[in-house]
């Protein structure tokens, strides 16, 4: 056991849709080898509003892959929310730069 959380970030669409044999030894190492995860891409903000046509799609692999991360104990770290560069955040959040009390909200 370590003081520091030694994790990993997981694929939640691997976790959640790939039935191949590859995707069941993906999710083993998974059990086998972390306690600790962060979602790689389906917990992004930009997947969330930037793609409308994924939205749903993207969220419920999310929650999926979550409640099987649970199921077998291991931890949930945050992910980024934001990435480096205006082509990787949400598209009204340039605008916000300037006005603080819309930011809040």
């Amino acid at each position: 056991t370590h003081a520091f959380p030694f994790g990993m970030a997981v694929s939640s669409r691997t976790i959640v849709h790939d039935r191949s044999p590859d995707g069941d030894r993906y999710r083993a190492m998974v059990r086998e080898l972390w306690r600790h995860v962060t979602i790689d891409w389906d917990t992004v903000w930009i997947c969330w509003e930037s793609f409308p046509e994924t939205w749903e799609q993207n969220r419920s692999t999310a929650i999926r892959a979550i409640d099987w991360l649970h199921d077998h104990g291991i931890q949930i770290h945050g992910c980024h929310t934001v990435w480096g560069g205006e082509q990787w955040i949400p598209k009204d959040l340039p605008e916000l730069r300037d006005n603080p009390d819309e930011r809040r909200r």
